[in-house]
């Protein structure tokens, strides 16, 4: 064989074998994808039933935060009341000294 004829043999081996690995990679990223996109596939159910969980949740969820908001106000008025019954014992003077 002449030499150009194996420069020319080498070369293309070379570009085959180039080929051949990209080949491969393509295969490889093909099988991944579809690997993915079957495991998203088993999450929709569960993600469907994520849904349904939490629209069942939020009239509870609405009805904790009325609840919060209640006793914001309920602790407010506790304290106000303390506030007056402890003014009102002192102008009678009916309040025990506090330092004793």
């Amino acid at each position: 064989m002449s030499e150009l004829a194996a420069v020319v043999a080498a070369e293309t081996a070379s570009s085959s074998l180039d080929y051949i690995l990209l080949k491969d990679m393509n295969q490889l990223t093909q099988k991944r994808y579809a690997d993915m996109v079957n495991f998203v596939k088993g999450l929709q159910p569960q993600m469907e039933e994520l849904l349904v969980c939490q629209e069942a949740a939020e009239p509870v969820l609405e009805a904790i935060a009325k609840l919060e908001q209640n006793m914001t106000t309920i602790e407010s008025a506790v304290s106000q009341l303390e506030h007056e019954s402890k003014q009102v014992m002192q102008q009678l003077g009916l309040a025990k000294d506090s330092s004793s």
